[in-house]
Parts: C-alpha cells; structure tokens; sequence
C-alpha cells in the first residue's frame, strides 16, 4: 500500500514529491474557489473547520491545523453563542482535534471540556445532532 505522505519507500512502491504536492494544489484550488464566494460568517466557519480537518488527517499538519481551528474561533467572536451554539461547540471540538493531533494532549482537553460545556446548555436536542456524536459519556 502507498504512503504518499512518506517519500522513502519499498523498491515495488516509490511515492513522489508530487503526491504531496497534488494535496496542497487542491487546497490551494478550493481556496481560490472559496475567495470568491460571499459567504455569512457561520459559513466561513464551516468552511474553516473542513480546513482544519483537512490538515490535521489529510495532510498531517497540526500547526496549520492549529492556525485553521484559531480562524474558526476569531470568526466565530462576532457572532452570538445564543444563536449559533452548535457552530461554537463544534469550534471548541475542531481546536481539541488540531491540538491532539499536534500531541498537545492537555491542550486539546481544555477544548474538549469547553465544547461539552457549551454543549451541555442547549436544550433543543435536535439541534445537537452536530454535536451529538462527539459525545463520551
């Protein structure tokens, strides 16, 4: 199986440069595409978190993810917790999974306790469905 994320491979698999690069060419499209667009803040926030996500598994970066997760939480300061709860929850889960996967394990606790926090005062438990698997107990 290939790793495209190492370049030193078995003699029967060799992996390139350019695999690594295709990943960041596509963030780099979808970011011109995203440019363009006039999007509410909530939807920046999605679009934000996706980012985050991308470069904390797809491309296994945490700091960037880290940088994408802080945008998300910048973005979301203009916007009111009673109205957008799930947004603030799901912002508070996707800063503890850049910094877990950046091994800042306390870090990422910290965020974790504050999205279940946040989480625990919504009582429309539709609305949770976001959230709701993100759920330890």
């Amino acid at each position: 199986m290939k790793n495209i994320f190492r370049l030193e491979e078995t003699p029967e698999e060799e992996t390139s440069e350019v695999d690594v690069t295709d990943k960041r060419e596509e963030s780099f499209f979808i970011d011109s595409l995203v440019k363009q667009m006039k999007l509410t803040d909530e939807q920046k926030s999605h679009y934000y978190r996706y980012k985050s996500s991308y470069y904390c598994y797809y491309l296994q970066n945490g700091d960037s993810a880290i940088l994408y997760a802080d945008s998300v939480l910048l973005l979301l300061k203009k916007l009111s917790p009673e109205k957008y709860p799930n947004a603030f929850a799901m912002a508070y889960y996707t800063k503890g999974d850049a910094l877990y996967a950046s091994n800042l394990f306390n870090e990422a606790y910290t965020f974790y306790y504050k999205a279940r926090q946040f989480k625990s005062t919504q009582t429309d438990f539709c609305s949770q469905k976001e959230v709701q698997y993100r759920d330890w107990e």
